[in-house]
């Protein structure tokens, strides 16, 4: 078997496991193997064209085995890793990656166990968003081009350039985001770079998703919150640097230009026309902070 081994593959042999570039036509799917369906996708055969990240692990087909048609020429099972030999038939690869596991050879009880232990979700735990997210990053942060990490994952270009935005977010805003009740994917996390380590706007989008908005509603409405407020304190400077008077609301005793622009003929509305009345002032509604309201409260005097 070592000998048929070296003569279809480049092989390095380490004790009873046996490494090598196999030639794809000898070997086959696991005659034990239980999955149903492999579930080759076009993105898994993208990274496996890319570059085979992981290895076949095969063990010899038992001498005593009662091969089928078309069966003759296969010298080795692959009993991990057959949906990687699925794509690679499927993408017509000449050679895949194997480790030939000798141990293995006749115990056909543990195949079937090494088949749950691999596979079962209770051992196998996938990295999450954030993880991944720190994979990416740091892959690229090591050398790999975008091009390069999208051809070898599988990934589409935009799930690239997220991957690597959301790993570059600080602890601190990891940290605030585990803490938030939503299950993250890489664009969600991505969309919070931009509040990178703002625990006030954090703490904003916490609130609008524990509401059970989505993450890039919630991101957009913070954003737009923010940027509102910035410009009403731009205006408020403004008209502060004017000599208006800015209160939170209308004065009880104040009219507002516009009102008495229809109650006295001839009243010009305009406040720059006020600019130097003792009772000129201005307000902010609630639901517009950008727009200001004028108010004189000495109509009678200055009117």
């Amino acid at each position: 078997m070592a000998e048929d081994l070296h003569r279809h593959a480049r092989v390095d042999v380490e004790g009873d496991q046996q490494r090598g570039a196999c030639t794809a036509g000898v070997v086959n799917l696991d005659r034990s193997d239980v999955r149903e369906d492999y579930g080759i996708t076009s993105a898994f055969c993208k990274s496996l064209l890319a570059k085979q990240q992981v290895v076949l692990t095969a063990i010899p087909i038992p001498d005593d085995y009662e091969r089928q048609e078309g069966e003759e020429d296969y010298l080795f099972w692959v009993t991990k890793g057959n949906r990687r030999l699925e794509g690679g038939r499927k993408l017509q690869l000449e050679t895949m990656l194997c480790l030939v596991d000798l141990t293995m050879a006749g115990d056909r009880a543990g195949l079937f166990i090494d088949q749950l232990v691999e596979n079962d979700g209770d051992f196998r735990l996938p990295l999450s968003a954030f993880e991944q997210a720190q994979a990416l990053f740091q892959a690229h942060q090591a050398g790999a081009t975008r091009t390069e990490l999208r051809q070898r994952t599988g990934r589409t270009k935009e799930q690239i350039s997220a991957g690597i935005a959301a790993g570059r977010i600080s602890e601190q805003t990891k940290r605030a985001a585990r803490a938030m009740d939503h299950v993250w994917t890489l664009d969600d996390i991505a969309l919070l770079s931009e509040f990178d380590g703002d625990d006030a706007a954090l703490a904003r989008i916490q609130q609008r998703i524990d509401w059970g908005h989505p993450v890039a509603y919630a991101v957009e409405t913070v954003r737009d919150e923010l940027a509102e407020e910035a410009e009403h304190d731009r205006i408020i400077a403004r008209l502060e640097a004017a000599g208006v008077r800015v209160t939170e609301t209308r004065p009880p005793e104040a009219f507002l230009l516009h009102t008495l622009a229809h109650l006295v003929d001839g009243f010009d509305s305009e406040p720059d026309r006020h600019a130097a009345c003792a009772g000129h002032g201005a307000f902010f509604y609630s639901y517009n902070k950008t727009e200001p309201e004028y108010y004189c409260t000495t109509p009678a005097e200055h009117g």
